[in-house]
């Protein structure tokens, strides 16, 4: 994939056959096919990827969601599934249920399980529509992060974690677990969340609009940066 403009992913899908030539030479023969707008992508602007067990790849762009087998696109969006909420698709996650967790932006929490859409918004407890981050933690637990708080989804409803005397109030934008059950969570300001204690750790931006988008821990020190 190529980063345009803002880092968005631009180019859509390319698939790799990587193949060795015999008489001991390691010699590499490409195969690939690019899919863009031109061909049926809905966007040539792609905001995130994740693949169901049925091995459907699940594509969000800046106009809707998008569904590929292979060969043929499926598109969803507002008009034809309202459980969408808004067209552009920020992130998707799928779980080890096989669920697919849609974040939208200005639509809430999407989810697509057994053929069926469902959104969830203000009436199940998520109180921002931009949802920007979504991760299952180790032990099946849903964390949603959205531009104005952090979520878990305890059944079915989300239930709002930060904006406490333990936890500030945060603009998330990643949220990971490192290998000792900590919870990362980036956006606004970084924070360790590890069972019943929080530690965050101030960053100083030179600006409101910048945020930590991602969090990595690196294996060679152990430690989550």
């Amino acid at each position: 994939m190529l980063s345009g403009p803002g880092g968005w992913k631009r180019v859509s899908i390319i698939l790799f056959a990587f193949t060795l030539a015999s008489a001991g030479w390691a010699q590499e023969a490409y195969s690939h096919r690019l899919w863009q707008a031109a061909d049926g992508l809905p966007s040539d602007v792609v905001q995130a990827f994740a693949e169901t067990p049925d091995h459907a790849l699940w594509i969000g762009t800046t106009n809707e969601l998008v569904r590929f087998d292979g060969s043929c696109f499926r598109y969803y969006q507002r008009e034809n599934t309202p459980a969408i909420g808004a067209d552009s698709v920020f992130c998707l996650t799928v779980t080890r249920d096989g669920t697919l967790w849609i974040g939208v932006e200005g639509g809430g929490l999407g989810r697509y399980r057994d053929g069926r859409f469902r959104k969830f918004t203000a009436l199940d407890g998520l109180s921002n529509s931009v949802v920007r981050a979504i991760f299952e933690d180790s032990d099946g637990l849903l964390w949603v992060g959205t531009d104005l708080g952090l979520f878990q989804l305890r059944g079915e409803r989300l239930v709002r974690v930060d904006a406490t005397d333990l936890i500030p109030e945060l603009s998330v934008h990643a949220v990971t677990q490192d290998r000792d059950g900590a919870i990362w969570v980036g956006g606004s300001s970084l924070l360790r969340i590890l069972a019943d204690k929080a530690q965050v750790y101030r960053i100083p931006f030179r600006g409101q609009s910048q945020r930590i988008k991602s969090i990595l821990q690196t294996t060679r020190s152990g430690r989550t940066e």
